[in-house]
């Protein structure tokens, strides 16, 4: 970050809490298993909300302080 600061842009993704499990899964899977196995869906949501939170706190500590909300 401070190598690139005010020369050029740091473009960081985050993903929304179903974009990892319809990955892993597929969509259609996970519709699927939100209806019969909704505590799988749920430990899959968990785990992207903490991957993602993660990967803020890493562009935070790395001088970055302006994520896009």
């Amino acid at each position: 970050m401070q190598k690139y600061q005010g020369d050029k842009a740091v473009i960081v993704h985050l993903n929304d809490v179903f974009s990892l499990p319809r990955y892993l899964m597929g969509m259609k899977e996970l519709l699927m298993a939100i209806v019969a196995e909704p505590e799988v869906v749920r430990g899959l949501v968990e785990m992207s909300v903490t991957v993602n939170l993660e990967l803020a706190k890493e562009v935070a500590a790395a001088g970055e302080d302006r994520l896009h909300r």
